[in-house]
């Protein structure tokens, strides 16, 4: 029984962990962002420093791809805005490119005669403002994302923790 209380307190301990990085993130996502930058950075280099030290040591095919992944870390370390404006700016042009798939395909389905074709053209309507805010404001983007994440750990840990405590006192109300 030791065992089962270590693995409560454990889970307890992580989910509690999961949850005040949520707040953390949920109340400062631009750090959030800046910081999520950063590690990527920060793998990048050590994944280009990897496979120049690898590549050239086992003569691998394609070894030159290790000074774009350096370089590229680099610039994300020093300018971390700049790849989260990147990263927003492409995402956003796919939310775009579906949207107007979606009010084409809306409008088709209305030339076809579907009853329905309206939701479909309301929710690209809904996809295409949003990728507009989403080209026009790309760092506040990302911060949002990043607060709806934080949102996600927060209410995930604070769930977890409640599952875990209900659980146990099953299991100790079953024991007895």
């Amino acid at each position: 029984m030791d065992l089962f209380k270590q693995l409560k307190w454990n889970s307890i301990l992580l989910s509690a962990l999961i949850a005040l990085i949520g707040l953390i993130v949920l109340f400062n996502p631009s750090a959030a962002v800046i910081s999520l930058c950063f590690v990527i950075g920060v793998l990048m280099l050590i994944i280009g420093a990897g496979m120049l030290l690898l590549g050239s040591y086992f003569k691998m095919p394609g070894r030159n791809i290790w000074l774009v992944l350096i370089v590229l870390g680099f610039i994300i370390i020093v300018l971390p805005e700049l790849f989260a404006n990147f990263v927003s700016l492409f995402l956003g042009l796919i939310i775009l490119i579906y949207a107007i798939a979606s009010i084409r395909e809306a409008t088709e389905n209305k030339t076809m005669g579907y009853r329905h074709w309206y939701l479909g053209f309301i929710i690209g309507i809904i996809t295409l403002v949003l990728s507009v805010l989403v080209l026009l404001n790309p760092f506040e983007s990302a911060s949002a994302v990043m607060m709806l994440a934080g949102a996600s750990m927060l209410v995930h840990g604070i769930s977890n923790i409640i599952s875990i405590l209900v659980i146990s006192n099953d299991i100790n109300r079953m024991m007895r």
